[in-house]
């Protein structure tokens, strides 16, 4: 059998307290990231085996501190790389070193057009504004991003908009 590909969840914290998270919000502030060396070892290790692809994800992937060092480190090894990320911790700083190792895709959840909602299911204030500037910045900077818009009570009715929003853009949503 052949491993293709994995997902780290490279850190347990998380700088959203989104309503329908699988993570504990006592663990979002006092989680652990996994540490450089162990990650890599498995990058050794998928790579060794013929392994294709990486995905990191959380938490939030953009708090582990080792983000971009591992990223290039994949490349070394020519492995795809996928981010799942919130976004709203995406520096202007690592636009370069993302488009550096060749992306294949950040993924993000974009919960409403409307601010109120997307902050009110991320528990938030401001991350609707922090996510949508980071995707414009992405798709600005030619970096491939796709948004994920889980339906839920709360956004059921404004779900479309967000689809609409990416079509505009010429990315891909899914929901």
């Amino acid at each position: 059998p052949l491993i293709s590909n994995i997902q780290f969840e490279l850190s347990s914290r998380c700088n959203e307290r989104s309503i329908h998270c699988y993570i504990p919000n006592e663990k979002k502030n006092t989680g652990i990231d996994m540490s450089k060396e162990k990650v890599m070892d498995l990058i050794d290790q998928l790579a060794a085996m013929g392994g294709l692809h990486v995905t990191f994800s959380g938490g939030e992937a953009f708090l582990h501190k080792d983000l971009i060092e591992i990223c290039r480190y994949c490349r070394e090894k020519d492995l795809k790389i996928t981010i799942l990320s919130n976004l709203i911790s995406l520096r202007e700083d690592q636009i370069l070193a993302l488009k550096e190792v060749n992306l294949s895709l950040i993924q993000t959840s974009l919960y409403s057009m409307n601010p109120e909602i997307h902050d009110y299911i991320t528990t938030v204030k401001g991350s609707h504004a922090k996510t949508k500037a980071a995707i414009e910045l992405l798709v600005k900077n030619d970096i491939p991003v796709q948004i994920s818009c889980p339906i839920m009570k709360a956004n059921r009715k404004g779900y479309a908009d967000v689809l609409e929003y990416a079509k505009s853009l010429k990315i891909k949503a899914y929901t």
